[in-house]
């Protein structure tokens, strides 16, 4: 047990095990959609009655949740990963 410093695989602060990366909510994947289509931010912020700001919250929220430095990797892991497709329709 000495080997082991966080016995169960957890985080070391709470204990609880390690999970992989939160599922995206529609609206982040929505605006990643549609970042994937070539839609610009005020667009994006237009078509869905949000606010710049607020679209690039959801954007950002996109990137970190799929571990993606950039929108074009987030793009890349949510069709990967089936949350998003290349032909421009929404699989969820």
């Amino acid at each position: 047990m000495a080997d082991a410093p966080f016995p169960g695989g957890g985080d070391g602060v709470t204990g609880r095990p390690k999970v992989g990366p939160l599922p995206l909510t529609d609206k982040q994947l929505e605006v990643l959609q549609r970042r994937g289509w070539g839609q610009d931010m005020p667009q994006i912020a237009r078509e869905m009655q949000i606010s710049v700001y607020t679209a690039r919250g959801h954007l950002k929220s996109a990137k970190e949740r799929l571990d993606a430095e950039t929108t074009a990797d987030a793009i890349e892991t949510a069709i990967a990963r089936k949350l998003l497709t290349a032909g421009g329709s929404d699989v969820r």
